[in-house]
């Protein structure tokens, strides 16, 4: 499966002296600034992970990320403003993975994760969102975050070609699994 990833010029070091990269969530500004629904959302990320692509190596936590398809395109466009947020001399890594090794989901709706929100059976549908999200809003607490996390699992539907941003995380990206890199250079 063909994914790209940006990454800082320190990664494209961990690969060249390792052979390997593997998040490392202490340098990481979601986890070092202590955002707690982010942290749960990662975490349930790494459970379906497991679930799905089997266990992590020992020395992972949380997955690596890259783009599957960017604005509807399965190619990496750097003129595109989601890369300009990224720090001048960032790579883009262009690299192939096996299937068996990425889950897949739509990052629009990863954002439901994210902020601990419900995820409604149809998003884009006002009504439903409504109803649905009365009827978990009137569940007991006990019942209410076991429905709101089950809601979450919809992010992995992306099977149908309906999702213009599909995200592919993975527990580690290995230097024989880049195809090229491009430093990304802003003027």
């Amino acid at each position: 499966m063909r994914l790209w990833t940006v990454q800082p010029p320190a990664v494209i070091k961990v690969l060249q002296k390792r052979g390997r990269y593997v998040c490392d969530p202490t340098d990481t500004h979601v986890f070092a600034n202590g955002h707690s629904q982010l942290l749960r959302a990662y975490q349930w990320m790494s459970n379906v992970m497991a679930e799905r692509i089997g266990s992590p190596p020992s020395d992972c936590v949380f997955p690596v990320w890259a783009w599957h398809t960017y604005d509807g395109r399965r190619q990496s466009d750097l003129r595109k403003s989601i890369y300009r947020r990224h720090h001048h001399g960032f790579h883009c890594i262009e690299i192939e993975i096996p299937e068996s090794r990425v889950l897949l989901s739509d990052e629009s709706l990863w954002h439901f994760p994210l902020n601990g929100w419900y995820l409604p059976t149809d998003p884009n549908n006002e009504g439903i969102w409504d109803r649905e999200e009365k009827l978990w809003e009137a569940l007991p607490e006990g019942l209410k975050d076991e429905a709101l996390v089950r809601s979450w699992r919809q992010i992995f539907q992306v099977e149908d070609g309906c999702h213009d941003f599909i995200q592919a995380t993975f527990w580690e990206l290995k230097a024989t699994d880049i195809c090229s890199t491009r430093v990304i250079h802003w003027s």
